[in-house]
């Protein structure tokens, strides 16, 4: 199965924190995608 998260902001990235790690514990194929601001990437 595939999966697309796109990260918008800080605190949706550490809302999708475990669920990311949980998917990729699965064996799922991610794709992770983030806008492009300085705090999305802090």
């Amino acid at each position: 199965m595939k999966v697309w998260i796109d990260i918008e902001q800080p605190k949706t990235a550490r809302m999708f924190q475990s669920l990311i790690k949980m998917f990729e514990k699965e064996g799922l194929e991610l794709l992770i995608t983030a806008r492009d601001y300085d705090s999305t990437y802090k």
